[in-house]
């Protein structure tokens, strides 16, 4: 069939992708340098690397320090 790019995805191997530092592609592992880019409420994305669609969203954590205010 000429047109037609077959890709091979070997589905056995397992892929880091959640809570990743940057968006992670779960098909192929690719990840995203231009996370900050996405949208913080999450969504849909086509891999750029190889055209797979998956879902993406943020997890963010705050996390608080404390320290005692020095009386004189």
């Amino acid at each position: 069939m000429s047109g037609v790019t077959w890709i091979w995805v070997d589905d056995t191997e397992e892929i880091d992708h959640d809570y990743t530092e940057e968006i992670t592609c779960p098909h192929c592992g690719y990840a995203m340098s231009d996370s900050w880019e996405m949208d913080s409420d999450g969504g849909t994305h086509d891999c750029g690397e190889c055209g797979g669609e998956f879902r993406y969203s943020q997890d963010v954590t705050i996390r608080w320090s404390t320290e005692k205010v020095e009386t004189t």
